[in-house]
This record gives structure tokens, sequence and C-alpha cells, in this order.
């Protein structure tokens, strides 16, 4: 798995789950190619011409986005240790869903690839082989974690304290011939998606630019009034 680093400033703060998505097509497709051939490479940038909002990537629209590359892909709520290891045996890469700080009232919510794990018959030392986005370094950015530590960032996510029913949450990416498994899907994923495909519709569409238009209008108008009353206006003790 090759790290691709998600950026920092503006356009960039809610690009993980992109990110994500790209550090894993572009390992499935090396895997599927032989070594005579050249794999072009998958950018963050060519998978967020879809997110032209800088607003987090709604979970279904990463399925959209792999399966428009010729990928497989499904979201999973529900899993386990159990579950992962089998998506992985089967030749399956995983993003999953966390929050960074669960103890924190409102945690940002984070997208993480797992291309890895190792087993073990003591169940605290399960671990699992994991590569962020948010680390610009390669050699922070792959790491290995044990399961029982994840956990808890992983388990019941919340939005400002509020269960959403996501819960250990996975979206599933495979090569096109394989076959995933099919999960329930809780409301909250849905109600991400359309406010996703709403926020990205704005910032695409005319209207946004009609708005702005006029915001930056009402501004040109009353630049000149407030330069004649400031140095008129009371100044604060």
């Amino acid at each position: 798995m090759t790290p691709i680093w998600q950026g920092n400033g503006p356009g960039n703060w809610n690009a993980c789950g992109t990110t994500a998505l790209a550090m894993i097509l572009n390992a499935l497709q090396a895997e599927t190619r032989s070594s005579l051939e050249k794999c072009p490479l998958i950018t963050r940038e060519e998978l967020d011409a879809k997110r032209p909002f800088d607003s987090y990537t709604a979970p279904g629209t990463l399925v959209k986005l792999a399966r428009a590359k010729g990928f497989q892909a499904a979201l999973y709520n529900g899993a386990d240790f159990e579950v992962i290891k089998r998506q992985l045996d089967s030749g399956n890469l995983l993003i999953v869903l966390e929050n960074t700080e669960p103890k924190r009232w409102f945690s940002p919510l984070h997208y993480v690839v797992v291309h890895g794990y190792k087993d073990s018959a003591v169940p605290a030392e399960r671990k699992l082989l994991m590569t962020n986005p948010a680390y610009r370094e390669a050699k922070k950015a792959t790491y290995e974690m044990g399961y029982d530590q994840f956990f808890p960032y992983w388990n019941r996510i919340k939005v400002g304290n509020v269960p959403t029913g996501i819960s250990r949450f996975l979206v599933i990416v495979g090569n096109k011939n394989s076959t995933l498994p099919v999960g329930r899907v809780p409301f909250a994923v849905y109600l991400a998606n359309g406010l996703h495909n709403l926020v990205n519709w704005y910032a695409a569409s005319p209207f946004r630019r009609v708005v702005d238009f006029g915001r930056k209008a009402m501004a040109s108008l009353f630049q000149p009034v407030i330069r004649v009353l400031k140095p008129i206006m009371p100044k604060p003790d």
C-alpha cells in the first residue's frame, strides 16, 4: 500500500475519503496487472472532481467512484475482526470510518484504510495494518494498531454526541470479479449521501454563482457608505 497524503488547507480538510479510495484503487490495480503493464496512477484530485465543495465524502459517493473506475464496492455496518479477516483474505481492501476523538462531545469523523491484520489466539494481541491519509510522512502513515485499541474509535459513531446507528462501518472495495457481502445500512448513511449530493450540487450549480455575484454586488455598494460613516462612528471603549 503506497501512502497518499490528503494535503492540508482549504480544499483538503475533508479529502480523507477520496484519498483513502485513491490508495486502495491503485493497490488493487497494481495487483491485477502484470509488471509489464503500466498502471496509470489514480489521484485523489481526479476523484475530487466529484467533490467540488470541501465537504466530507459520503460513503455512497465512495462506492460510486470505485464502480466508475471499474471496481466493486459495497457498504457494511456492524463488522468485527472476523469480517475484516474474511474480506482481506478474499483480496478486498477496506476503508473504515472512525471517530478521531470518541470521548469529545463533537469528534471529527475520518476515513482510514485497513489492508492487513495479525491474528492471534489471544484477542488482546490481534492487530490491524492501517494507512492513514492524514499523515504526510510515509513512515508515519502506515502503522499497526491493536484491534482492541482501535475498537472505541470505530464503534457506535456519534455526531454531536448523537448516536447515528453507524457502528463498525466498512467501505469494502474489490476488483471487478469480487463477490462482496450485502449488509443493512443505517438511515444516517442515506442521509449523509443525500446531504453530500445536495452540497456538491449547489457548489457546482449556476445558482451558487448567482448568489456569489449578489453578495459581491451588495458588498461593493455598501463599502463606500462604510468608508464615509467610519470616521464618525463611535469607537468602543
